[in-house]
């Protein structure tokens, strides 16, 4: 089985540092590789770019409908050019993945659609820091983006694809690593040892996600 993972990234310089900490762990897992996504305008035509671990999509960066586009655009290159996956994650940079739990976790079962559930409206869908699909799913995605509604965040709209055509979302757990934000000395391994999916977002200042990020990457990866 193979599993690609896609990161929603930003180029201003004030990421770059948790970027880092991805990069110290993103590709161990010999059968998960890890992308940045990003966006870049270019008047060269080119609409998707690969340049070693990131996808450059030609668009303007923003959270509607920036990050849908990144999302639908990287996911249309993989497929149209081959690339072996059974399941694509899409998540974000200040959320860490304990990579052999999340291999281990779909080894276990089959899911087409699954994440932490949101609810918007009545519409159901799973939470944009960690979007599970299965390969079937992103091609449908794909064959009928056209019905995908841009106006809406992200992850919305995708739940919203997927629930008008009775695809419904699986609620996987996430742990929420935000609650030790003041105290991130106290975090041990055994909260974490049991998700695949820790979720390290701090209302506090950028600072403190980083370091729940780099203390959760030192729990499962040192």
């Amino acid at each position: 089985m193979k599993i690609i993972i896609l990161i929603l990234a930003h180029d201003d310089k004030k990421y770059t540092d948790i970027e880092s900490l991805w990069r110290q762990y993103m590709n161990k897992h010999e059968n998960i590789r890890s992308y940045f996504i990003k966006a870049r305008k270019n008047t060269d035509g080119i609409h998707v770019l690969l340049e070693d671990d990131t996808f450059y999509i030609n668009c303007e960066e923003s959270f509607k409908p920036g990050c849908l586009i990144k999302t639908v655009e990287s996911i249309r290159y993989l497929l149209n050019n081959g690339e072996e996956f059974d399941y694509i994650l899409r998540t974000n940079l200040s959320s860490v993945i304990h990579l052999d739990n999340l291999y281990s976790y779909l080894c276990n079962r089959q899911v087409a659609y699954a994440g932490n559930l949101g609810e918007y409206f009545g519409i159901y869908y799973a939470s944009g820091s960690g979007i599970l699909m299965q390969r079937k799913v992103c091609e449908i995605l794909i064959m009928y983006e056209k019905y995908l509604q841009y106006q809406l965040p992200d992850d919305v709209a995708i739940g919203k694809f997927f629930q008008d055509i009775k695809i419904f979302v699986i609620g996987t757990p996430r742990f929420e690593a935000y609650i030790f934000s003041n105290h991130i000395d106290l975090l041990d391994y055994d909260f974490i040892k049991d998700y695949y999916h820790i979720r390290c977002k701090t209302d506090k200042e950028h600072t403190k996600t980083f370091l729940l990020m780099k203390k959760v990457i030192s729990l499962i990866y040192s």
